[in-house]
């Protein structure tokens, strides 16, 4: 299991969440790797059952 911290969420409701983060690309070791951009990512997350899931996912290149 992974936890990921978001920059910015929004609930339209309380069973729905969107949420954004910046995203770099990395290396096996974690080290950032020089691409020349950067990651937007925007999620959809839904709550079933109590339990939270990922519904849609957007990458946005965003050059540096």
């Amino acid at each position: 299991m992974c936890a990921t911290t978001f920059s910015t969420s929004a609930s339209p409701r309380p069973d729905v969440a969107l949420a954004y983060k910046g995203a770099r690309a990395t290396d096996a070791t974690g080290e950032p790797i020089d691409v020349g951009h950067t990651m937007i990512a925007l999620y959809v997350l839904v709550k079933l059952k109590g339990r939270w899931w990922t519904l849609a996912r957007q990458n946005t290149l965003v050059p540096e």
